[in-house]
């Protein structure tokens, strides 16, 4: 009993169905006026331990997920090795099929998260959809595992269970959407409020720099999560792929024990849903009106079409579409970053073995984002941000993406240059790994070169990744959380697409063109970004303006 009461909220702050924060408890704050809204210093609350539990479960999911997909294209292209030390494989099918195969995976997994938000949103909660797709997800770790056997691939069992692994696995990761909107959600309170420090200064705690600094933090630990292939693909190399797959499989299902353990202390919403077939009725009238979402307006509608059409919204709900589908414009702008992000993942670890490594491996330079990413986080959560606010300095979050585009352009400028540095040292020169007395030999210049290519994507994740995940959670209303995070899920998806023009140019001595491109699309697609949004350039400033408004309406 002690153990129940310590994981259920306080009954005296929240409602007992839903968890909400009381209108009781909501009254006793002390909300700022507009001269303390312009004058008093925006901090961050304390994140929820709620939020930490879902943030837990995350590295849990990220763990499984990457140590998982990483083992894919080994395990496909090569066959089972005939002594220790060779090259570890299972199927044997070629890199065709294997490239083939774990691209369809990757598109897949990220374009799921629509199913379950559309699921979460209209006939669930989010947490029960979040175990319904785990189970999904535990489902296909365990036909990976059991098919990975040395028994199973010798019956021939192994590639139909790759095939059907990746399906089932795929659409279980679609847990993700209702996932990142849950962590957001775990914070109770919608408006700034004051409080007064213990030095006695008085501050405005603002929940949209919490949700911002609950995603940074969640953001890192997703980092950290992904590092789960250092230790699969050493199993997988030493021991065995089944033996892989199954701790990937435990570490999951820890992470689901523990979130079903305290779904007790989870704050839960209370919204009407996303109501899809309402929203391509709108959209088939706003056609009928030029594209026109205003015009859809039951306030807007002649009274023959309000008798024609089947009339079930309001003003308010056309309103919240209409910041729905701007927030999905926003993110889909993105798609461009994710496709020179994924260069981390296939062409610099390629470039990367061209370069004199030493004792690390060339398939294990990309861990220095998520390091970077542990050192960058509370950096910036702590101190650079902080700094900024107190000098009344608040980039909105279309100009901290605007950065966070310049950011990766200028990882990709670096990489097109150290391209043409390594094409410009010995031995190889152009002819990149070429062999030399019977030994395939790199460039004589380090692969630590490559590190401020892995300082600049990490920096670029904190000014666009996590700023999206703020946006995606502040913009997108209540009944359409999950499916706008679905929406951030795509954009990666779309990412692993775009990719495909770049395809030809991705051999010696090609390559610089490869980064260059990358970068300049990178470049244009963020000024892209603002002048198409420049009206959000100002959203920090007005913002004080509409939370005015929001309190004087109590």
């Amino acid at each position: 009993m002690e153990n129940e009461k310590f994981l259920s909220p306080p009954k005296e702050l929240y409602n007992d169905e839903t968890f909400e924060l009381s209108e009781t408890n909501e009254k006793k704050l002390e909300y700022p006026t507009q001269i303390e809204l312009d004058t008093l210093k925006r901090v961050s609350d304390d994140i929820p331990s709620a939020a930490w539990y879902n943030i837990a479960f995350c590295f849990c999911e990220a763990f499984a997920y990457s140590g998982v997909a990483f083992l894919f294209q080994n395990y496909i292209q090569f066959p089972v090795p005939d002594q220790p030390g060779q090259q570890s494989g299972a199927l044997g099918k070629g890199q065709q099929m294997a490239t083939s195969l774990t691209s369809f995976f990757l598109f897949w997994s990220w374009s799921t998260p629509i199913i379950a938000a559309l699921i979460a949103d209209r006939y669930m909660t989010k947490f029960n959809a979040m175990m319904l797709f785990s189970a999904i997800f535990v489902f296909g770790l365990i036909i990976l595992t059991v098919t990975a056997t040395p028994a199973a691939i010798k019956a021939g069992f192994a590639f139909p269970g790759v095939i059907i692994g990746m399906i089932v696995l795929g659409l279980g990761d679609g847990l993700q959407s209702t996932l990142y909107a849950l962590v957001g959600e775990q914070y109770p309170h919608k408006k700034p409020f004051l409080r007064t420090l213990s030095t006695g200064e008085k501050v405005i705690v603002d929940p949209k720099i919490t949700i911002l600094s609950m995603y940074h933090w969640f953001y890192m630990i997703l980092a950290i999560g992904y590092l789960a292939p250092v230790f699969t693909t050493s199993i997988e190399k030493y021991h065995s792929f089944w033996l892989a797959f199954l701790v990937a499989t435990v570490v999951f299902l820890i992470g689901s024990v523990l979130l079903l353990r305290v779904r007790g202390c989870l704050l839960k919403t209370n919204t009407k849903g996303l109501e899809l077939w309402k929203i391509m009725l709108v959209f088939r009238m706003a056609i009928g009106h030029g594209w026109k979402l205003e015009d859809t307006k039951p306030s807007n509608i002649t009274a023959n079409e309000y008798s024609s059409e089947k009339i079930t919204w309001d003003d308010k709900f056309i309103d919240e579409l209409r910041q729905a589908c701007h927030a999905c414009c926003v993110l889909l702008f993105q798609s461009f970053y994710w496709m020179a992000y994924f260069q981390m993942g296939t062409n610099l670890i390629s470039q990367a073995a061209t370069m004199e490594t030493g004792f690390i491996p060339n398939d294990l330079m990309n861990i220095f984002d998520p390091i970077a990413l542990c050192l960058l986080v509370p950096f910036a959560n702590k101190i650079f941000l902080p700094f900024l606010r107190k000098h009344k300095i608040e980039p909105s979050p279309i100009m901290q993406m605007f950065i966070g585009f310049m950011l990766i352009t200028a990882a990709m400028a670096y990489a097109a240059v150290l391209q043409v540095i390594i094409y410009n040292t010995p031995p190889c020169y152009q002819n990149t790994l070429c062999t030399i007395n019977g030994i395939q030999v790199p460039n004589r210049i380090s692969v630590w070169y490559q590190l401020p290519i892995y300082a600049l994507v990490a920096s670029s994740e904190v000014f666009l990744a996590i700023t999206s995940l703020e946006y995606s959670f502040n913009q997108a209303p209540a009944s359409m959380k999950g499916f706008i995070m679905a929406i951030y899920l795509f954009s990666s998806g779309i990412g692993s697409l775009l990719v495909y023009p770049f395809v030809p140019l991705a051999k010696d001595p090609l390559l610089p063109y490869l980064y260059g491109g990358m970068g300049v699309t990178n470049f244009l697609t963020g000024f892209a970004l603002l002048i198409f949004y420049r009206t959000g350039i100002n959203d920090r400033k007005n913002e004080t303006l509409s939370i005015q408004d929001k309190l004087n309406q109590n």
